[in-house]
């Protein structure tokens, strides 16, 4: 009997001290970033809105032209309110991608030095020259 005692001791010990090194456990939720917005709940932060919004909900979504990969992906696109510029939320980017409005009114083009946003009867966007994902 003594020697279970001992035994069922010493793991309790050794769980609780440093030679267990006890792990934290995280709560859920406990992962928000820089401006507040909760990555594990599907949020990231637009500068647009200057807000937590979540990717997947916004209306604005293009589709991947070529993919490379056993997935597609998308991009989730959001105006600002007079539409003069464009945030992009690509995948392979590690933050949004602020676009500026040039071009008339009725043919407007967003861009900046690598990505460029076309609206015409579907939205186009252009790496370069290449089209890679398109509404």
């Amino acid at each position: 009997m003594k020697k279970y005692v001992f035994v069922a001791m010493f793991f309790f010990f050794y769980s609780v001290t440093s030679f267990g090194q006890v792990k934290k456990i995280k709560k859920v939720g406990n992962d928000k970033d820089s401006h507040g917005c909760i990555a594990s709940a599907g949020y990231t932060y637009s500068k647009i809105k200057k807000d937590c919004i979540r990717v997947f909900e916004q209306k604005i979504q293009l589709n991947e032209v070529s993919a490379t990969k056993s997935y597609t992906s998308i991009v989730a696109v959001i105006f600002s309110e007079d539409k003069s510029s464009a945030e992009l939320f690509i995948a392979d980017e590690k933050e949004s991608v602020l676009l500026k409005r040039t071009g008339k009114k009725g043919n407007y083009i967003w861009k900046n030095t690598v990505y460029s946003l076309t609206a015409m009867d579907q939205y186009v966007l252009k790496k370069g020259t290449k089209i890679i994902y398109k509404s």
